[in-house]
């Protein structure tokens, strides 16, 4: 991990990039962060699997010096971070691979020439229709699948039911969906004495509602192969938290008042 750091003219820029010897650049991460006196924006993270949060925090300028406005136009302010990333990398199933030392790992599949390998919007809604993968009236979740025609098992040992070798279709071939959220919070200071305030917050998760698809079913014997079976925010892992306030979940908002000392 490489660190680097500026400051210049009120200013600050911070960068970094992180290499992993066995995922290489899959995982190879650059952030940038750059910080004004009033102004910040940070942390951009750049790989292969794209991910580029970005982070802002801005004091509203106080407005009037009446009464009133002190009353309610000063020390507002708003924060801010927007989420996104390409779509991280599908690992395909297939036949059992026996492995010299008497272990089994999936052998993958083996890719059919002249077939693309995604399908989109109505010609993904027709083939998996024709294929029996998706009933009449349904669509293809996100409007994209991975084709099941692109893709065919590998050969297995007539005797043991075992793959032979490896698919070629190559490691991280396919994606899944990639993903983009904005949270956003508007604050309002209220001064008590000296340092002492209250701060009251309200935040909103995934401000849009933009829906974020999850996990990719990978076994082609499956009739959803290639299809998102769960939004993101449902395909994070038992972690304790509500699939409400998991990243890609439905919007949410939520009040916070704490005090500042």
């Amino acid at each position: 991990m490489a660190l680097c750091r500026v400051n210049s003219g009120g200013g600050s820029a911070e960068g970094s990039l992180c290499w992993d010897p066995i995922l290489g650049p899959i995982v190879s991460t650059m952030v940038l962060r750059i910080i004004t006196s009033q102004h910040s924006v940070g942390t951009v993270r750049l790989m292969s699997g794209t991910i580029c949060p970005l982070l802002s925090s801005y004091d509203l300028p106080n407005i009037g010096r009446n009464g009133f406005a002190n009353a309610v136009l000063h020390h507002w302010g708003l924060d801010d971070r927007i989420s996104a990333r390409s779509g991280f990398p599908v690992t395909l199933g297939g036949d059992q691979l026996l492995q010299p030392d008497g272990r089994f790992f999936f052998a993958g599949l083996d890719v059919v020439p002249n077939q693309p390998i995604y399908l989109y919007g109505s010609n993904c809604t027709s083939v998996l229709q024709g294929l029996n993968r998706l009933k009449a009236g349904q669509g293809c979740p996100g409007g994209r699948a991975i084709n099941p025609n692109a893709f065919v098992q590998v050969p297995v040992d007539p005797n043991t039911g075992n793959a032979t070798r490896r698919g070629t279709a190559p490691r991280n071939f396919v994606r899944g969906f990639g993903a983009w959220q904005m949270n956003l919070g508007v604050r309002r200071e209220f001064p008590i004495y000296e340092n002492l305030g209250l701060q009251f917050r309200v935040e909103a998760f995934n401000i849009f509602n933009h829906p974020n698809f999850g996990l990719i079913d990978p076994s082609l014997s499956s009739l959803t192969f290639g299809q998102a079976t769960a939004t993101l925010a449902g395909s994070l892992g038992s972690s304790g938290l509500n699939s409400l306030y998991q990243a890609g979940g439905s919007r949410s908002l939520q009040f916070a008042l704490k005090l500042v000392f």
